[in-house]
């Protein structure tokens, strides 16, 4: 599995989707709780997928600093 792929569904299966079970079912938002979880993996996976392309990115300047390829 590659690593964006697993970030993703960290972000949405492990993160995101409890959050909107618990805000969903177990608290007075409803629909909206439902909303706030997808929204809090959609963050998630933004913020760990920004730190693995600066990583990425970083490497690859470390790598080769004449910016030749």
């Amino acid at each position: 599995m590659n690593i964006p792929a697993f970030i993703t569904f960290f972000a949405y299966g492990i993160f995101g989707l409890p959050i909107s079970f618990y805000l969903g079912l177990h608290t007075s938002l409803g629909a909206t709780g439902i909303w706030i979880g997808l929204l809090s993996g959609l963050t998630a996976s933004a913020i760990l997928l920004l730190i693995r392309f600066n990583y990425m990115t970083q490497k690859l300047i470390l790598n080769n600093p004449n910016g030749t390829t």
